[in-house]
């Protein structure tokens, strides 16, 4: 885990400005690499990092990092897990190694292979940069999944980049004409940002699984990996379970190489659970596992599940619990998330990782599970409503399902959404039922100017691309993808980074491995949920590793009620608050149709928490980098 930024000017020679440039984006991005600090001139590129050492502590292992005639430079954020294999296969091809590190492994690999084979090859979690100084090209890219960030900035012959977007805002400052609408749109309708999107125009977001070669003449991006022609295989289904638990254990393995102190989180669900299974007894001392609880929420607490897998495993175990007062955090780590977020599970991800970090420095967690076997209800309603909209017509599915009462729980409930959701287009039912706020509501927020500037796309010009390119799957196969490209790298990923980052902490998920993901891919969705059950597959193999009591119980978010959070710190918090400066002359919401969804929230009259959560994280992130009145050092306690 570290942070990279550089400069790149191909019209002249690097000066001190732009050195200093860099060595301030070092400091910016010291949370990222407590370590140390490298910066390196070059005749026109200067490269910085900051490093969280944790394979191959010594000296070699420093970056920035050259190849043995220094024509060739990268900065790397991340782990590579198969970096031992490519080096004895490097090794055997002639070149020679100064250290074990990961890092160096790029270096020859891209000499080898070039850029493009060289990312093939990759099995891990990064952003790099590479400067080819013989070719005068920068080269950026980024993993699979999108674990790792980077942003870059372009004005004429000068780039610069960061792995995070705040730095980047001294030369694209925000104002609300900067804004892009059509990202804020796509903000307030989910809460997180697209994953190739920036709310502040002229900043670029490299996307997950892309490439990115920057020249003086111009730039050439691709990308080099996609789900897109993988289908489900319906003759695969004997030997799943086997073939899932194979390469989970391999992804495991690979993930526990480390020099210094490894841990796992344990939330007391399936996929952290079999994480911790498959790491404890491969140690040779007892795994340190770590969960959080939600105080006076036991709907949301999960702390004796977890507590029995770290029994059966004989974990060194510790467990935290969290009340409303994690929000007095929320100004710093939406400070250095850089961008408005509004997943509320962010506080409880960081509070989790501060504690961890007092005894590991990586840990092991359950992310990208959910994505791949079904462990969404979203996921499950889809699957279930594409069985009904065989035998029913979809009008008559949507008509039925407005007609049930409009209850919060329970079978009426599950049976309404189903219905909805056989009788809802795929794009449609991604961007109004998986909304914070759906499209009409949304549109009421804004003041007109902006309504205007947003016009009628909105977020359909995100989703309905991919929806274009998954016409060979089946409506739950899609929905999931759809989570894949959007959510995951959007939403999950960045409160992970975050979260992490903030205190040095490296994550590693072992669901996230593409091979796992390839294979998972393969997995018709019937398959997935044997019995239409949630998360069915992966339960049958997690009967061989975890207690009967945790296979049995129901999915909890991880993030607690936030509706209730609010209610208990709200009322105080919204009214030191005073005017929203997002509502504020030239910007883009309406504040009388604000002030009337918390009315109405904090006197019981109706349900708003997720909406109020997403409007004020929006408000403080305004406060924070566009009329900068708020201190990421304040407090909202």
């Amino acid at each position: 885990m570290c942070g990279i930024c550089g400069l790149v000017d191909f019209n002249r020679p690097i000066d001190a400005e732009a050195e200093s440039l860099v060595r301030g984006i070092c400091r910016d991005l010291a949370h990222r690499g407590p370590d140390s600090e490298g910066v390196q001139v070059l005749p026109h590129a200067v490269l910085g990092h900051r490093r969280l050492a944790v394979i191959d502590l010594s000296p070699a292992g420093h970056q920035p990092m050259a190849n043995e005639d220094g024509t060739v430079w990268v900065v790397f954020n991340g782990e590579i897990y198969n970096h031992r294999e490519l080096h004895d296969e490097l090794a055997a091809a002639g070149h020679r190694f100064r250290s074990r590190s990961d890092t160096e492994v790029l270096l020859h690999g891209y000499e080898q292979w070039g850029l493009g084979g060289l990312l093939e090859r990759l099995r891990g979690m990064f952003a790099l940069a590479l400067w080819d100084g013989h070719r005068r090209e920068l080269c950026l890219a980024r993993d699979r999944h999108g674990v790792k960030p980077l942003y870059y900035h372009r004005d004429g012959g000068r780039v610069v980049f960061s792995s995070e977007v705040r730095p980047l805002y001294t030369l694209a400052a925000p104002t609300p004409a900067t804004l892009s609408p059509e990202a804020l749109d796509f903000y307030l309708a989910f809460g997180f940002l697209p994953p190739d999107t920036c709310l502040v125009r002229g900043i670029g977001k490299l996307p997950p699984a892309t490439a990115l070669r920057i020249t003086a003449g111009g730039t050439e991006q691709w990308r080099y990996w996609s789900l897109d022609e993988v289908v489900p295989d319906k003759s695969a289904a004997p030997g799943l379970a086997a073939a899932v638990d194979a390469t989970l254990a391999e992804s495991v393995r690979l993930r526990l190489e480390s020099d210094v102190p490894l841990g796992s989180f344990l939330s007391g669900g399936i996929d952290s659970g079999l994480v911790t299974a498959l790491t404890a007894p491969a140690l040779d001392h007892p795994l340190h596992t770590i969960t959080v609880g939600f105080t006076g929420q036991d709907r949301h607490d999960e702390r004796s599940l977890a507590r029995l897998v770290a029994q059966r495993y004989g974990t060194a175990h510790q467990e935290i619990g969290i009340g409303a007062e994690g929000l007095a955090d929320l100004p710093r780590l939406l400070w250095l998330a850089g961008e408005p977020f509004a997943d509320h599970s962010l506080l409880p991800t960081a509070l989790v990782c501060r504690a961890a970090r007092k005894g590991m420095t990586v840990a092991l967690t359950g992310d990208g599970g959910d994505e791949l076997f079904a462990g969404y209800y979203r996921v499950v309603a889809t699957y279930w409503g594409g069985c009904v909209a065989r035998w029913l017509p979809p009008s008559f599915c949507r008509a039925v399902g407005r007609l049930l009462p409009r209850a919060k729980t329970g079978p009426l409930r599950r049976l309404a959404t189903v219905l909805a959701y056989a009788g809802t287009p795929l794009a449609e039912l991604y961007t109004e039922a998986g909304a914070v706020f759906p499209g009409a509501r949304r549109r009421s927020l804004y003041q007109p100017a902006w309504r205007a500037r947003v016009g009628a796309g909105g977020v359909r010009q995100w989703v309905d691309p991919i929806v274009a390119r998954l016409t060979r799957l089946s409506k739950a196969d899609a929905y999931a993808r759809l989570d894949l490209a959007l959510r995951l790298p959007g939403d999950y990923l960045v409160k992970v980074d975050v979260a992490s980052n903030a205190c040095a902490l490296e994550c590693r998920s072992p669901f996230l491995d593409h091979k796992l993901t390839e294979l998972s891919a393969r997995i018709p969705m019937a398959a997935k949920l044997p019995g239409g059950r949630q998360k069915g597959l992966l339960r049958r193999l997690a009967a061989d590793y975890l207690p009967p009591e945790l296979l049995s119980a129901r999915k909890q978010g991880f993030g607690g009620d936030i509706g209730t959070w609010l209610r208990e710190a709200g009322p105080g918090l919204f009214a030191r608050l005073g005017d929203f400066r997002v509502c504020g002359a030239g910007a883009p919401l309406d504040e009388a149709v604000v002030r009337e969804l918390a009315r109405a929230h904090f006197a019981g009259e109706a349900d708003h928490g997720e909406q109020l959560w997403n409007l004020l994280c929006l408000e403080l992130w305004w406060r924070l980098f566009i009329d900068r009145s708020l201190s990421p050092d304040s407090t909202l306690a």
